[in-house]
């Protein structure tokens, strides 16, 4: 790694630099120093072909094929495609490597990984690791979800920031030999069914934009009377503001009468004294 690129991991919590590198995660993970294979998961993913039929055939099964984009370029397969033992290296993925919500869609880069991971070959999980974080961390979006908070700890803690009480976080569905034999009789169930039932359009899709669009509309009706009700707010406070002004013009009228008519007339009462003499 680059002497730029060392710098551009890195954080601050609580007056502490936080590094998350390759190395420093290698050494959190005590990960074996990789040898230069050529035949590594990350140069498999930058050649244009990355050998997307052998990956269908090695850990899918039989009759899947890959799902496309408009172009009809591949792009993706469903969860339910994958061989059980795949199924289940995609929730390890999906939780520790390459965390993401969506367990029903496997894209090319985990369906690859899947791949490695089965046949023995080398994958690079330290500078996955520390691109997901640095990616997810400089997103825009206010619903960006920070992964890894185990690992944020321990570098947290490595570093010495005053980490509080911990707090149990309970591990949801752990993937185990029963899980396993479960996918397994659940997937033998499905593909009996689909043999009867005929191919339905995938609206998945569909149905998660026609959601997507409800709930922008939502938001947009909730901003707009929010900013109704500011401009009736500030419609009230000029009001009130005009009304103080009058008053504080009256009182002033008044004042000034009051102050006319109390004073007293000091010349009238001389001239009457001097033509009295």
């Amino acid at each position: 790694m680059t002497g730029t690129a060392f710098h551009t991991y890195r954080t601050m919590v609580r007056g502490r630099i936080i590094y998350f590198h390759l190395d420093k995660i290698r050494e959190v993970f005590k990960l074996p120093q990789l040898q230069d294979d050529l035949e590594s998961f990350n140069r498999r993913m930058v050649r244009v072909d990355k050998g997307l039929d052998q990956v269908l055939e090695d850990i899918c099964l039989p009759g899947t094929k890959w799902m496309t984009n408009s172009k009809g370029v591949p792009n993706q397969l469903k969860r339910g495609d994958l061989k059980p033992v795949a199924r289940g290296w995609l929730d390890f993925i999906g939780r520790s490597i390459l965390p993401t919500s969506n367990r029903s869609e496997v894209t090319i880069k985990r369906a690859v990984m899947i791949h490695y991971i089965m046949l023995g070959k080398e994958v690079e999980i330290h500078h996955l690791i520390a691109c997901e974080i640095y990616t997810i961390a400089n997103k825009n979006s206010t619903e960006a979800k920070l992964a890894y908070p185990s690992l944020i700890s321990l570098l947290c803690k490595d570093a010495g920031v005053s980490m509080g009480v911990d707090e149990f976080i309970p591990i949801e569905h752990p993937i185990t030999k029963r899980s396993m034999e479960g996918q397994m009789q659940d997937n033998s169930i499905k593909r009996r069914a689909q043999e009867f039932l005929p191919e339905l359009p995938e609206i998945d899709y569909w149905t998660h934009l026609e959601a997507s669009v409800a709930k922008l509309q939502e938001a947009m009706e909730q901003i707009k009377e929010e900013q109704q009700n500011q401009n009736c707010m500030l419609c009230k406070l000029l009001k009130e503001q005009e009304k103080q002004g009058r008053e504080l013009q009256e009182l002033k009228r008044q004042k000034l009468s009051l102050e006319g008519s109390n004073t007293p007339q000091v010349e009238g009462a001389s001239t009457s004294q001097n033509q009295g003499c």
